[in-house]
């Protein structure tokens, strides 16, 4: 149950970034200084690396994790093979919250300068 779980929030989690994009390029669209372009451009690439690779990767490992549990259960759960799924999931998390704090230290010099505009 939980990788099916897992795969919904993921697909929930995709639609946001999408219409989040949304969001984001009014505001490139109102952007009034150099400093301001330079942050939502920022934003739109990481945004854009969101929907097109990383929370599809996260979607469909998480459906492929369910499919294989379905299809093998003797392996992933009498066996405890679920234990290398739920490893390799925690380590994607962990790689993911590395990614998000080297892209909020990128951005976070952006910030400022965009609030200095002001």
């Amino acid at each position: 149950m939980v990788p099916q779980l897992s795969a919904a929030y993921a697909g929930v989690v995709w639609l946001l970034f999408i219409y989040d994009m949304r969001l984001i390029c009014a505001r490139v669209a109102e952007s009034s200084n150099d400093a301001e372009q330079a942050l939502y451009a920022r934003a739109r690439t990481d945004q854009l690396l969101n929907i097109w690779l990383l929370v599809p990767l996260l979607f469909f490992f998480n459906l492929g994790c369910a499919v294989a549990i379905w299809t093998r259960p003797d392996l992933f759960l009498a066996r405890r093979g679920h234990v290398w799924l739920i490893s390799a999931q925690l380590i994607s998390f962990i790689v993911y919250l590395a990614y998000i704090a080297r892209y909020f230290k990128t951005i976070a010099t952006l910030v400022l300068r965009s609030r200095q505009g002001d």
